[in-house]
C-alpha cells in the first residue's frame, strides 16, 4: 500500500513554531524528498536520525513510501552489523561487512514498508524486533475521531510513532513544541487548546510540581502509559482535571500498543479482551503476537502457542480487570524473604510531599541484598528518612523497609519520559 494514501486528507497536518504544512504540502515534501533518497541510493535497511521536527517526519514517510526498513534512533550512532547505512542531516553512510540475517533479507525482498525498533532494555535484555509498518498503521484506519495533540514521546520510540499515527491517519494535527521542557510543552498545550494528550506518569507528575497543571485544562483524553502509575496520582489528577478523561494506555516494542479499557478512578485496566488479546498465567501477563511482527532481530522473548509473556506481575479483581505489579525479575530475596520493590513504593509514594520513588537491591554481607529507595520529593519539603521509615512500620512488615535512602529534588526525564533514578 502506498504509504501516502493513509495521509489524503485536508487541513492542517503539523505545525513547529512558525511552520506549518497541512495534508497536501507534507505529501508533497515526501514525494519530492523520495526523488532525492533515489538519487542517494540508499540501501534498504538504513538508521534514521531521529529528531523533534517536521523535517524528521518528512524523512521518516520518505524512507517507508520508498520502501526502506526503517530504524529511527536517538543518541549514539547504531553499529549493529546487519544494518546497511545511517541517515542523517541529509547525508549518508553505507556500513560494509555486513552480517547477512536471513528474516530481515526475506521481509526486504518482499519491497515492503519495515519498522524496526529497540526496547529499552530496563528488564536486562534489549531487543530489537522488526515490524510490518503497513500492518501497525492499518489498525488506525478505524479511527474517524480528528484530535490535535501535542507530540511528547520520544519520536523514535513505539509510543510517539504510534501517537502521531493515531492522529494523522483519522486528519487530526500535530503540534510539535519547540522545545521540550516542561514549561513550553505545557504552554503550549493552553495556547493551541490540546484536547489530547499521550505521555508517561512521570512527564504528569513533573507538569503537577512545576505548577504547570492548570494548562492541560483542554485535554479531554489524556492517556497515561510507558510505566506504571499508581492511586495517589489518578486521585490528583482527578482532582486537577475533573473534565479529563483519564485512560491507561498499555503496550510494548514487540506488540506495538493495545486498545485497552479503563477502570474509572482506579491503576485496573483491561489489555485488550481476555482470551484473545491477553491471558493471565501464574500472575504473569501474556500478550497476543501482532501480525505486525516480522521477526526478533536481537533477544527474543519467550512465546508459546502465539503468546509473549511479557514478564508484567499483574493482580486481577473479579471483573477481570489487571493492574501491573512490577516485573518478575525485580523480585529482591532480603534474608530468605522475596521483596516486590512495587509495593514498597506504592507505600511509600502514599506520603504527602513525594514525587517519585524507585526501589531496588544492593549487595549486602550478611543478608544478601538489601532495599534501597531513591526518592524524589517536591520542592520545599524537608521530608527524612526517619520520617519515612515510621510512615512504613505502620503498613509494612520490617524486612520490607528500605535501610538506605537517597533522598533528592532535581528531578530529570528520560529520552522516553520516565523519571531518572541515578
Amino acid at each position: 500500500m502506498d504509504t501516502l494514501q493513509w495521509l489524503n486528507h485536508k487541513g492542517l497536518m503539523m505545525v513547529q513554531g512558525n511552520e506549518q504544512v497541512n495534508y497536501e504540502q507534507f505529501c508533497e515534501k515526501v514525494i519530492v524528498r523520495a526523488k532525492e533518497h533515489e538519487r542517494l541510493n540508499l540501501p534498504r535497511t538504513i538508521a534514521l536520525k531521529a529528531d523533534y521536527s517536521i523535517n524528521y517526519w518528512v524523512d521518516f514517510f520518505t524512507l517507508l513510501y520508498n520502501k526502506h526498513i526503517v530504524f529511527p534512533y536517538l543518541g549514539q550512532t547504531p553499529t549493529y552489523p546487519w544494518l546497511e547505512g545511517v541517515y542523517a542531516n541529509g547525508s549518508i553512510i553505507i556500513i560494509k561487512d555486513l552480517e547477512r540475517y536471513e528474516e530481515l533479507d526475506a521481509f526486504a525482498s518482499t519491497q515492503q514498508a519495515g519498522l524496526v525498533l529497540e526496547t529499552s532494555g530496563t528488564s536486562g535484555n534489549k531487543k530489537v524486533v522488526l515490524h510490518n509498518f503497513n500492518i501497525i498503521a492499518q489498525k488506525y484506519t478505524k479511527l474517524h475521531r480528528k484530535f490535535k495533540t501535542v507530540l511528547v514521546f520520544s519520536p523514535e520510540h513505539i509510543s510517539g510513532i504510534e501517537t502521531l499515527l493515531s492522529i494523522i491517519i483519522p486528519g487530526g494535527t500535530i503540534i510539535i513544541p519547540t522545545d521540550q521542557s516542561i514549561n513550553t510543552i505545557c504552554t503550549t498545550i493552553a495556547a493551541e487548546k490540546i484536547d489530547l494528550l499521550a505521555c508517561t506518569p512521570s512527564f504528569i507528575r513533573l507538569v503537577m510540581v512545576s505548577g504547570n497543571i492548570e494548562k492541560l485544562k483542554s485535554i479531554q483524553i489524556l492517556n497515561l502509559g510507558g510505566e506504571r502509575s499508581d492511586e495517589k496520582l489518578l486521585y490528583k489528577l482527578q482532582e486537577c482535571l475533573p473534565h479529563t478523561h483519564i485512560h491507561q494506555a498499555f503496550g510494548t516494542t514487540e506488540t506495538t500498543n493495545i486498545r485497552t479499557y479503563s477502570q474509572e478512578g482506579s491503576i485496573y485496566f483491561k489489555p485488550g479482551k481476555e482470551g484473545e488479546d491477553y491471558m493471565i498465567k501464574e500472575d504473569i501477563l501474556w500478550l497476543k503476537t501482532t501480525p505486525s511482527i516480522i521477526c526478533f532481530i536481537i533477544g527474543k522473548p519467550i512465546i508459546e502457542n502465539g503468546w509473549i509473556c511479557t514478564n508484567d506481575r499483574v493482580e486481577q479483581d473479579n471483573e477481570g480487570y489487571i493492574k501491573i505489579l512490577g516485573r518478575k525479575e525485580d523480585t529482591i530475596n532480603i534474608g530468605g524473604e522475596k521483596v516486590d520493590p512495587a509495593e514498597v513504593e506504592n507505600t511509600i509514594i502514599k506520603m504527602g510531599g513525594i514525587i517519585s520513588v524507585k526501589v531496588y537491591g544492593e549487595e549486602d554481607m550478611i543478608m544478601g541484598k538489601k532495599l534501597v529507595a531513591h526518592i524524589y520529593i517536591e520542592k520545599g519539603q524537608t521530608l527524612t528518612k526517619q520520617a519515612i521509615v515510621q510512615f512504613c512500620k505502620i503498613l509494612l512488615p520490617d524486612y520490607k523497609i528500605p535501610v538506605k535512602f537517597h533522598i533528592r529534588t532535581d528531578l530529570a526525564l528520560t529520552s522516553r519520559l520516565k523519571i531518572t533514578h541515578t
